[in-house]
């Protein structure tokens, strides 16, 4: 990993090449800015999303595009949700969404 981030062009951080501490150093704090983000979760807006779950019946297909739940599954046309999407919004729930937009939706 080090010799790609050698090759890799780093703007005003560097001349042509970093040796191992600038590296390291560079790589640490690109590691604290990626936690203040973590910590700020209202900086992310989830637009789309598209996921493949193997279920017991096969795999489907659940996609989050503007707004709007769809999956692959004769249950979801059908009914307009379903267990796979209803799965997804429980793994996702705690990281991605606000409350508005939950399972309720």
């Amino acid at each position: 990993m080090r010799s790609q981030l050698k090759e890799m062009p780093l703007g005003d951080q560097c001349d042509d090449t970093l040796d191992a501490q600038k590296i390291d150093e560079l790589i640490e704090s690109t590691r604290v800015k990626a936690e203040q983000y973590a910590a700020e979760p209202d900086r992310f807006q989830l637009s789309s999303l598209e996921l493949e779950l193997r279920s017991a019946h096969g795999n489907r297909l659940i996609i989050y595009e503007a707004g709007q739940w769809s999956c692959t599954c004769s249950f979801f046309e059908e009914w307009g949700r379903c267990s796979h999407t209803m799965a997804t919004l429980l793994l996702l729930k705690d990281s991605l969404f606000t409350e508005q937009e939950e399972i309720h939706d």
